[in-house]
Parts: C-alpha cells; structure tokens; sequence
C-alpha cells in the first residue's frame, strides 16, 4: 500500500511539473508576442529563441519569431522560421498563415515563383486573409509580368473589398498595358504605397 501512495505522488509531482513546464513556455510565448506587439523586435527574438531552447517543436515561437523576422526585414530567417512551422504540423492553427506569410518573404526576396506558391497554397488551405493573400499574390503576379492572373487576382480582390483602391488602380494599369504595348505595368509597384507584398 505504501508503494502505490509513494507512485501517486511521483506521478503527481511529476504531472505538475510537466504542466508547469509546459504553462510557462506558453506564458513566455505570451511575452514574446506582447514584444513583437510593443515593436521591441530584439527582445522578442529573444523570448522565442530562449522558448525554442526548449521546445524545439513549439510551432508558436517559430511562427512569431518567424514575424518578428520579416518585420526587420530578415527574410532568409523568417523564411527558415515559416518552413519550419509548415514541416512540423499540418494541425497547428497558423498553419495557413505560415505559408502565405512565407510567401511575403519570399516576394520581398524576390524569389516570386515560391512567394506565388505560398500565397496559392494558403488560400487552397483557407485563411483569415483572404483578401490580403490575394492582393499579395497579385502583385507578385504582375511583378513576373503575369498579367492575366495578376488580372484575375486584382478582380477576386475587388469582390472581396469593394472600396479596395489598390485593386482598381492596378486593374487601370493592367487595362492601360493591354492597349498601350509601351506601357509597362510593373510601373504601377514601383510608387511607394503599392511596392510592398
């Protein structure tokens, strides 16, 4: 009898610890997102990679180091750090925002093939973004001078935001290529509020 008090209680610490463990990585998550939040990136870099010290599958850390990344403009970290969010799990409930913020990366890197992909592949897995991957996606379409599926793109835009100004400005670009062969459309990316992806 003594033998199965002393195994409940070994299971029972042991239970709490590992439920310690685990609630105070969420919790540094938690202060690690506040810092990315507060734009103190450094410090948020940090907290995730203090959390991924021990939790090297914590799919949370990744995806907001990964973030915190691309809002310094790292773009072959936050690419390593979305990859990696999209090898662990399928489950995770930012799986589908891993690849079109991926995607976001790979554009700003201005590999556009792989940013296409990504953008296509969160919006076949369903996001919250669905307009902004769209947007996303079109202009690095017309960036790669694909002009029919930029078209289509910037089209899809429109039906999900009417008001979206960016969308019918492109579509008047696009328009303008198609009857003016002089015309470059990519000239539309170049100001200064539409460049970025």
């Amino acid at each position: 009898m003594k033998k199965i008090i002393i195994l409940i209680i070994l299971l029972l610490v042991g239970g709490a610890l590992f439920w310690l463990f685990n609630n105070q990585l969420a919790i540094k998550n938690e202060f690690g997102k506040r810092a990315f939040q507060d734009q103190k990136y450094q410090n948020a870099i940090n907290i995730f990679t203090e959390v991924l010290s021990k939790d090297k599958n914590n799919q949370d850390a990744y995806f907001f180091r990964g973030a915190t990344y691309s809002a310094r403009q790292e773009w072959e970290k936050c690419i390593s750090d979305f990859s990696t969010v999209i090898s662990l799990n399928s489950k995770y409930s930012n799986y589908s925002n891993a690849y079109w913020s991926r995607g976001y990366c790979y554009a700003n890197s201005g590999v556009l093939s792989e940013a296409i992909d990504d953008y296509t592949r969160s919006l076949e897995l369903g996001t919250n973004f669905t307009a902004l991957v769209y947007e996303n996606r079109a202009k690095a379409y017309l960036n790669n001078l694909q002009i029919d599926e930029a078209e289509k793109d910037w089209r899809t835009v429109l039906q999900l935001d009417p008001n979206n100004t960016m969308a019918r400005e492109a579509l008047e670009a696009i328009t303008q290529a198609k009857t003016d062969p002089n015309y470059d459309p990519k000239l539309f990316l170049d100001s200064t509020k539409n460049k970025k992806y």
